[in-house]
């Protein structure tokens, strides 16, 4: 992806509200949203974000551009013990995350 190795980023966050709210850190600014579940379906949008401008590490704001767009383009998600994914269909796992 043309990134820098995302151990040197700081971490990304999502959190999921029992109110279908979602919230986190992109790795430089706040943002939240909603999501809907379906089955193993799942819709998520992003409303807004805070507006900071990160310098540092090199590449987190694209980084966090990259981030926001996988996150939309998320329509299934798996939980598995600790993990969860989520992916656009069964075509294309978008991202990993795991519990804290």
């Amino acid at each position: 992806n043309g990134l820098a190795d995302a151990g040197a980023f700081p971490p990304i966050t999502l959190a999921f509200g029992t109110d279908l709210q979602i919230s986190g850190n992109a790795g430089c600014n706040d943002y939240f949203g909603a999501y809907k579940p379906d089955g193993g379906l799942i819709a998520i949008r992003v409303h807004g974000s805070t507006e900071k401008y990160c310098s540092a590490p090199e590449g987190v704001m694209e980084m966090e551009q990259s981030y926001l767009l996988l996150l939309e383009n998320t329509t299934r998600y798996s939980i598995d013990r600790d993990e969860l994914t989520l992916s656009y269909y069964d075509v294309r796992k978008l991202l990993v995350f795991r519990r804290l």
